[in-house]
């Protein structure tokens, strides 16, 4: 997508966490709009991602940072307000530069196209044209739990359902969540289309992602998890709908939350008041 003077400017502003509070919350609101501006951020994001995975030291660098299978994690920070700054795919400081960053994008973008230029060579001609080679599950979840701030939180249960209706045609509601179980917000990615949404979960300690699209756009043969990993990928139907929950466990702790409203009612109130 080719942007005018001032969309770039205001990208480099916001990859560089220069924005004041009223800028962010106004660019915000244009990624939530724009599908297209929204896969140049996304775009940025897997660069980001692909240099932390090809340069990430194996070392314990900070007393606030860790490294896991070469990914840097943080601790939680809480949530607060509707729309959160995506800060996971902003530069880090030193490579905040126009010049840094495109250099380093460059590099990036070579080492990907050539990884997703082998995996499609290396794909069963029957694999759905829906399935993006360039993002898994796995490194999803390792690119989104490193800071598990959500793109946008609702506040109520009618906005979520209608979130999910307006996106996909049905809406999409939980039931009453357990006390160690916590709803933060939703997220984009394009794991199944450039429509795909993700709920952000947690339950205790653990970090668990549900994918939500329409069904006729699920891959073919259904999303698998690749091996080498401890993550876990568990899929269920939702009448038009298709979830997969990625999680650390090897069974399903939150697709028995999910439900249609126009079908069945809830238990009791829900997540959201």
């Amino acid at each position: 997508m080719p942007l005018d003077a001032q969309t770039t400017q205001l990208l480099e502003r916001y990859l560089d966490g220069a924005m004041s509070a009223q800028e962010l919350a106004a660019f915000e609101i244009r990624l939530l709009r724009e599908h297209e501006l929204r896969a140049v951020v996304e775009g940025q994001r897997v660069i980001d991602l692909s240099l932390r995975r090809q340069f990430a030291l194996p070392v314990r660098p900070t007393g606030e940072m860790i490294h896991l299978n070469g990914f840097a994690e943080h601790e939680d920070r809480g949530i607060a307000g509707r729309i959160q700054p995506a800060t996971e795919f902003r530069p880090r400081s030193g490579v905040g530069s126009t010049w840094g960053r495109w250099i380093a994008s460059i590099a990036a973008m070579i080492l990907v196209t050539t990884g997703a230029w082998l995996a499609w060579m290396s794909l069963p001609p029957s694999r759905s044209s829906n399935a993006v080679v360039m993002l898994t599950p796995d490194l999803y979840y390792a690119q989104k739990t490193a800071h598990f701030d959500p793109f946008w939180k609702c506040d109520t249960n009618e906005q979520f359902a209608s979130t999910f209706r307006n996106r996909f045609g049905q809406p999409l509601l939980l039931q009453p969540l357990p006390e160690d179980v916590t709803a933060r917000g939703l997220d984009y990615t394009t794991l199944l289309s450039p429509q795909t949404m993700s709920v952000l979960m947690t339950k205790g300690d653990q970090k668990v992602i549900v994918l939500v699209d329409r069904a006729d756009r699920d891959a073919k043969p259904p999303l698998q998890m690749p091996g080498g990993t401890s993550l876990h990928l568990h899929r269920q139907e939702l009448g038009g709908l298709v979830l997969y929950e990625i999680t650390p466990s090897p069974t399903t702790q939150m697709l028995q939350y999910f439900f249609n409203p126009d079908e069945q009612a809830p238990t009791s109130e829900g997540q959201w008041k």
